[in-house]
């Protein structure tokens, strides 16, 4: 049987009386290193997390929301949170507004350099469905 060199291990061994049994060693050795192992990621861990509670209204409120935006609400609620830390207008779906706006950009793009065609006023229109929708006029 080989040493038991760390001294928490060895400790951990003797508090479950195991040093006299090279099976328990083993398996108790496998415990500690999976319990060590746990203990080490949660004290790593970059993550910080914020806890709090809705009523049963609040949330149902908050629901009906995000699913009118089609997001989740936690990731609403911390890009809110960020958002109001830094200062800036939060904006829900700002990648369908994004790509909106692309594809207004190419539509533009086109009808400066070949005139105006049917791809083109297509593009046009499903952009303004597209914000009509998001916008809710």
């Amino acid at each position: 049987m080989s040493r038991i060199r760390s001294k928490k291990l060895y400790r951990f061994l003797k508090e479950h009386g195991a040093l006299h049994n090279p099976k328990e060693i083993k398996r108790l050795k496998r415990e500690y290193r999976r319990l060590y192992q746990n203990q080490w990621a949660r004290q790593n861990r970059n993550k910080h997390e914020i806890r709090f509670t809705l009523t049963k209204e609040e949330y149902a409120e908050i629901k009906a929301y995000c699913q009118q935006e089609s997001c989740k609400p936690t990731p609403l609620a911390k890009e809110l949170l960020i958002s109001y830390c830094k200062g800036v207008v939060f904006i829900p779906n700002r990648e369908q507004l994004l790509a909106c706006a692309k594809d207004l950009g190419l539509a533009i793009n086109r009808i400066h350099s070949n005139g105006a065609d049917e791809l083109t006023l297509q593009k046009l229109l499903s952009a303004e469905t597209q914000l009509l929708n998001y916008l809710k006029t």
